[in-house]
């Protein structure tokens, strides 16, 4: 019997043409170096839970709107908790809708990944977030009153489309970076060096679309998310690129998103 397509199915090989097979589909990043967190939110909650880098799976915060096929909306009270603290060095990559928000003040500020939370007055944790002017910010834990930060306008970015975001800290090296990517075209800021007293915090664990505070008094605005991994070392630039190139080849040919 011909087979018109062989879609690789986790473990499964199934003959035949499958379209829209979406969170069934195997993923499989090239650069799986420290790579402690990978997740597909999507379909059903059991399919969005499933940590794909074969580590504990996701715990579902308050009731997040998962989409049918790819993606769901988060806040702070419905969100994923990954169980997991941010390491001294890291790469976050995130596939989300990116939105220009130009307000003051929680209801204008959207959280992508981190545990952001206040310890006496010091904003600890890790945290990536889009907000006021327009932009996403990666931010890093250095112990004190504010995190260092390095930042990406999203404003020229479509809002209806996906669009990756990244950000990495070097701990060695005292540098921060981040990246955004979209319709295939990727843009990097110049980095944020020197920083010193890299501090991380482990009472409060990454959340997806969440973060470590008690109450949403940080990020409150919602956002939608499709696609994250946590790896545990800052990768360079090209290998970066490679997992984006990656990315973006998946979710053309598994959910037909053919702009990241």
């Amino acid at each position: 019997m011909a087979m018109s397509k062989v879609f690789n199915l986790g473990d499964v090989v199934l003959p035949g043409v499958h379209p829209k097979i979406g969170s069934f589909a195997r993923f499989a990043p090239p650069v799986t170096t420290a790579l402690v967190g990978a997740y597909v939110l999507g379909g059903n909650a059991v399919a969005s839970v499933r940590n794909r880098a074969g580590g504990p799976p996701l715990s579902v915060v308050g009731a997040p709107t998962i989409g049918s096929e790819f993606g769901a909306r988060l806040d702070h009270d419905n969100c994923f908790d990954t169980g997991l603290a941010p390491s001294a060095s890291r790469t976050w990559i995130v596939v989300a809708k990116p939105q220009s928000l130009t307000g003051s003040g929680a209801a204008n500020k959207a959280s992508l990944l981190g545990n952001h939370t206040y310890v006496s007055s010091n904003l600890r944790g890790d945290q990536m977030w889009m907000g006021n002017p327009s932009a996403f910010y990666n931010q890093a834990d250095i112990n004190g009153p504010s995190p260092a930060n390095v930042a990406q306008v999203v404003s020229a970015l479509d809002p209806a489309k996906w669009a990756a975001l990244v950000g990495t800290v070097d701990s060695a090296a005292g540098v921060m970076d981040c990246a955004r990517r979209q319709s295939g075209v990727r843009t990097w800021v110049n980095p944020t060096t020197g920083i010193s007293g890299r501090a991380t915090y482990s009472d409060k664990k990454v959340r997806i679309g969440g973060d470590g505070t008690g109450t949403p008094g940080i990020y409150a605005h919602n956002v939608d998310i499709g696609l994250v991994l946590m790896h545990g070392t800052a990768l360079s630039r090209a290998e970066i690129d490679t997992q984006l190139d990656y990315i973006s080849q998946w979710l053309a040919s598994t959910f037909g998103i053919d702009h990241v």
